[in-house]
């Protein structure tokens, strides 16, 4: 993936790293890795806001909630698709418009146009942006979970096995921890304090 660090020229607003997406390919490996690990985590907490077991925890379920309830009665799995489905419809159509899409860590988004001043670039192979520190790392275990899965904001990590097999899930909470940091001394060492 290529990131940028960019700033708007006209007014000297620096926008720090952004992913760079020029492609409906690249958009499509953005989708699996980041935002498709988001689904079910929002999901579950929407089913436990409705139950009255939970409250919100996070963005994605505060707009399936808002959403569900402008609607009354929806299917909420029908619902969380077709919101992912605009959001990747959005951001490509940004791409066809502008020829690329700057994401940022945040998830805010806009197109290219003439003011966009490049200042610096990382190309990586993975989804990992180039600010990314340590105190960025989350591990979690799922409600009744055996293993444990690290992510860099909220990005789930992976990791290539012996074999080329990915590894998303570790038997304790420091591997789950060690994985992430690993990745983020192999893609931004500069940056580990």
């Amino acid at each position: 993936m290529k990131f940028q660090k960019v700033r708007h020229k006209k007014y000297n607003l620096n926008y720090g790293w952004m992913m760079v997406i020029e492609f409906k390919e690249e958009l499509d490996e953005f989708f699996k890795k980041s935002m498709t690990p988001k689904i079910r985590p929002a999901y579950d907490n929407l089913l436990k806001v409705i139950s009255g077991k939970s409250h919100i925890n996070n963005v994605l379920t505060r707009l399936l909630f808002l959403k569900l309830e402008s609607l009354g009665e929806a299917n909420i799995l029908t619902l969380t698709t077709e919101i992912f489905q605009q959001l990747y419809t959005d951001k490509l159509k940004v791409i066809n418009e502008t020829g690329k899409i700057y994401i940022a860590m945040t998830g805010g988004y806009f197109g290219f146009h003439n003011d966009i001043e490049v200042l610096d670039e990382v190309i990586t192979d993975k989804i990992i942006y180039p600010e990314y520190t340590e105190k960025d790392i989350v591990v979690k275990q799922w409600t009744d979970g055996t293993h444990w899965y690290a992510y860099l904001g909220d990005l789930q990590v992976t990791e290539e096995d012996e074999e080329g097999n990915l590894d998303e899930k570790w038997e304790t909470e420091k591997l789950a921890y060690y994985a992430a940091a690993r990745l983020i001394n192999k893609n931004n060492f500069w940056m580990l304090k």
